[in-house]
């Protein structure tokens, strides 16, 4: 990678290097996740560190993403009484379907996002018992709100998956 006149790196080469399940999946959410908590989040982070920045949201969002995987989204299949196509059914329907990629993706992305707006509501349930509010009642009910949409959302990407993969597999 080349340093610009300032002896930065050049953002837009290290942009490029980024897949887009990497940008879905670890960076935006993590972004959003740390501006979204600036108040718990108490790392002094150079506004002008822009590596430094990618880092420190990086590594959340792999974090949220294992929390996910690992607590969330099986919690979210027993509640919503989903279940998953077959391993090998995937990977045969993905040769036959590239945009199965792509749809998995984004059914991971609503899970992180789900899972992002279930902690913000319960870290604005603890706040607004320490300290009641009429502006952290309203973002308890915004933050579900929102989680609620992209759990809709999460299950109806599955449901519409499932159907295509069954598509290429029955």
């Amino acid at each position: 990678m080349n340093r610009d006149f300032e002896g930065s790196w050049n953002i837009i080469e290290l942009l490029e290097t980024f897949t887009a399940y990497f940008l879905t999946n670890y960076l935006l959410p993590g972004s959003i996740f740390v501006i979204l908590n600036k108040d718990l989040i108490s790392l002094k982070v150079l506004s002008y560190d822009v590596i430094v920045q990618l880092l420190l949201y990086t590594f959340v969002g792999i974090v949220l993403s294992r929390i996910s995987s690992i607590v969330f989204k099986p919690s979210l299949r027993r509640i919503l009484k989903m279940q998953d196509e077959k391993y090998e059914d995937y990977l045969s329907a993905k040769k036959k379907d590239n945009e199965i990629e792509v749809f998995f993706r984004i059914k991971n992305m609503y899970s992180i996002f789900a899972l992002i707006f279930l902690l913000l509501t319960f870290k604005m349930i603890i706040r607004t018992c320490l300290t009641f509010t009429i502006e952290n009642l309203i973002l308890i009910i915004l933050y579900f709100c929102i989680h609620v949409l992209f759990g809709i959302s999460y299950k109806r990407q599955h449901n519409y998956m499932k159907k295509r993969i069954q598509i290429y597999t029955n």
